[in-house]
Parts: structure tokens; C-alpha cells; sequence
């Protein structure tokens, strides 16, 4: 069987305005015949609210991590000299190597997701609560705009 693609365009009639292409039936034999309906609308233009460089997307890659989020489950929210962790102390703690933490605490850093300081010769890292706090909201905001049907 061979997919031909027909006159590029996106089908806007659907009642939520989205964009698709149209699969006719209409057929050559043995071809499958794919057209995509010209009908450049207003609705498919619509500007996309988060940019793919956007942090939050990383933000949001970053936390997707099971052993990401178990990391942050294990660290102190604020710097307080006694709760703060090195990457030993967490690696004893999540019975993980040291190797592993390591690199998950540097994507969680490069994503502003944690906070570190050098205290003689271990970093000891806490969640930035600032960005959390942000990117939690961010995802509830999400939520709401999806229950009340709102798009950007």
C-alpha cells in the first residue's frame, strides 16, 4: 500500500476548531489517498502560549524523572544548615550511586529546580522554591484553563 499526500492545507471545520488533516476514501487502487483541505482559518493560526525553549518545558522534562522526583522528595524546601543535603548523603538515602544523583541534581540545577552551595568540599543542594512554586502554578493554571475549556 502507498500513502499519497494531496494539496497541503488543515481541515477547520470541527466544532473545537482544531486542525486535522482529512483521510478521503477517495482512492487510486492499492494507494491510500491522504488530503489536506486548504482552509486557512483564523483558528489554526493560533499562537502557541508556551515557546519550545520555554523553561518551563524543561522545567516540566526535568520533573518527569522518577528518580528526579524522588530527589526532590528527599531534599529540604529552604537552606537550613542542619536539612541540607550532599550528593553522598542522598545517594545513602535513595540507595542509588553517587554517579546517578550526581547527574540528576545537575539537570535539576541547569532547570533552576534545586539550589546549591559549597560548604569545604561537598555542595549541598534544597529546591528552589521560588521556581517551584512557579512551575506548580503554572501546571494548575494549565488544569484550570483545560476544565473551563479556555485556550490561548
Amino acid at each position: 500500500m502507498r500513502v499519497v499526500f494531496g494539496v497541503a492545507g488543515l481541515d477547520t471545520s470541527s466544532a473545537t476548531g482544531s486542525c486535522n488533516p482529512i483521510i478521503s476514501d477517495r482512492a487510486h487502487e492499492g494507494e491510500v489517498l491522504v488530503e489536506l483541505i486548504d482552509k486557512r482559518r483564523e483558528n489554526c493560526q493560533q499562537p502557541r502560549s508556551i515557546a519550545m525553549g520555554d523553561p518551563f518545558i524543561h522545567r516540566l522534562k526535568a520533573l518527569a524523572d522518577p528518580i528526579r522526583v524522588r530527589i526532590l522528595n528527599s531534599l529540604p524546601p529552604e537552606n537550613i544548615h542542619s536539612q541540607v543535603c550532599n550528593v553522598t548523603e542522598l545517594a545513602e538515602e535513595l540507595d542509588l550511586p553517587q554517579s546517578t544523583v550526581s547527574r540528576h541534581l545537575a539537570i535539576l540545577f541547569r532547570n533552576d529546580l534545586v539550589e546549591r552551595k559549597a560548604m569545604c568540599r561537598d555542595v549541598y543542594y534544597w529546591i528552589n522554591r521560588s521556581t517551584m512554586d512557579e512551575t506548580l502554578a503554572a501546571i494548575r493554571n494549565l488544569g484550570l484553563k483545560a476544565e473551563s475549556g479556555e485556550e490561548e
